[in-house]
């Protein structure tokens, strides 16, 4: 898809969108060899541009989770963080139950689940006991895991 009509689109303006895809905020954009015009994917979205937690822990699970249930595109360079950090985070939520993906034309992108928007609307104090209870069950099915091979 064109710029132009990325830009209608998402209902704003081609200078903002612009500045999302110098940015990087819009996975799987490129400009197209020996031209100034850039290529978006067809199911690109408009970026998460809500306020981001500035730390991770549980606000961040929370953030990501509004994304997905608002359909708006999220990646590492929104939350500026490293990749492998994002995917840490988004993993975890698609290990819970609470978000899902795909991937078309080489990017990933992230679907709501039954669970989405409950989890979304949850207080930061519940989902830090949510994220807990699931690190102990992963580590104990882990734990049992490994031990029922030696």
């Amino acid at each position: 898809m064109t710029l132009d009509s990325f830009a209608d689109y998402c209902g704003k303006s081609k200078k903002t969108v612009e500045g999302w895809l110098n940015k990087n905020y819009i996975p799987g954009a490129y400009i197209i060899e020996g031209t100034h015009v850039w290529h978006i994917p067809d199911n690109a979205r408009s970026p998460y541009m809500k306020r981001k937690p500035k730390k991770g822990g549980a606000g961040m699970y929370k953030s990501i989770a509004k994304a997905v249930a608002a359909g708006e595109g999220i990646c590492a360079e929104l939350y500026k963080m490293p990749q492998q950090r994002f995917d840490v985070y988004v993993n975890q939520l698609i290990d819970a139950g609470i978000v899902t993906s795909y991937t078309a034309e080489g990017v990933k992108y992230y679907e709501t689940t039954m669970d989405t928007l409950n989890f979304s609307k949850k207080s930061l104090i519940s989902i830090e006991k949510f994220i807990e209870a699931g690190s102990k069950g992963a580590a104990q099915g882990i734990t049992e895991a490994v031990l029922s091979t030696v």
